[in-house]
């Protein structure tokens, strides 16, 4: 979007307004998310009194204040907003899809189990028909099968052991994403400072982009209590998160 087109919209991307106060000497502006630099835009006239800025700079807070002179509004948009909340909801979605796809297996599984059980009652139920029906049984033959179906029960139970001891480790092996991690951290460190969150966070994630994970930690908070229905999360005074009572 242009300069000209944010102008006539009274729109000005997140980019543009935080390099602003960045040149106003406001530090942390890149941690702002779009609600509290909109804000702060709003005393923009009182904040340029007496600063010192380059023309490019100076240029765009003119525009502003143009806007603002109108009486409109000027709006703070966010173009990686829509590539982080699509992330996420894949991320959810992906989330979801495991998770019913363990329900079904467990379904499937217990369904096994009884279907093998029924067998095995109506091959114990035929073999005692047959028993009556013969007049000598043989003690020694009946102790020979015995054992055998308690070495195949042994063995099975020994697979059956192995299969849930790899899918225990399997499913420890898996990590959350960013946002329940974020989730996490809150809940056995806060309140918590947005630093110790993103460090946290690479430690984790080393492959992933850092500044990226650094902007979508105060964005988290809104797109759960929005979108997934759990406002947990809160920030006090000091901008640490907490959870909520």
């Amino acid at each position: 979007m242009s300069k000209s087109k944010e102008e006539s919209l009274g729109a000005v991307t997140r980019n543009r307004a935080v390099k602003i106060f960045e040149a106003l000497g406001f530090k942390t502006a890149k941690l702002w998310d779009a609600p509290r630099l909109q804000k702060k835009l709003t005393k923009l006239h009182t904040l340029i009194e007496g600063a010192d800025l380059d023309a490019k700079t100076l240029k765009r807070v003119n525009e502003i204040l143009r806007t603002q002179s109108k009486g409109r509004e000027v709006s703070v948009i966010d173009p990686e907003m829509a590539v982080v909340d699509k992330k996420i909801e894949k991320e959810v979605e992906a989330a979801g899809e495991r998770e019913s796809s363990r329900k079904a297996e467990k379904k499937a599984k217990l369904a096994k189990k009884e279907r093998k059980e029924n067998t095995e009652d109506t091959q114990e139920k035929t073999e005692m028909a047959k028993k009556k029906t013969k007049k000598v049984v043989k003690k020694t033959k009946t102790k020979k099968v015995t054992k055998k179906v308690a070495v195949v029960v042994k063995k099975k139970t020994k697979t059956a052991k192995k299969v849930v001891k790899k899918t225990t480790t399997e499913k420890k092996d898996k990590k959350p994403g960013v946002i329940m991690s974020m989730l996490e951290f809150v809940t056995n460190h806060g309140p918590i400072s947005v630093e110790k969150i993103h460090s946290l966070l690479k430690k984790r994630f080393p492959d992933k982009d850092p500044d990226s994970m650094l902007r979508s930690i105060p964005k988290i908070p809104r797109y759960l209590a929005t979108n997934k229905n759990m406002d947990v999360i809160g920030k006090n005074d000091k901008g640490q998160y907490y959870i909520k009572k």
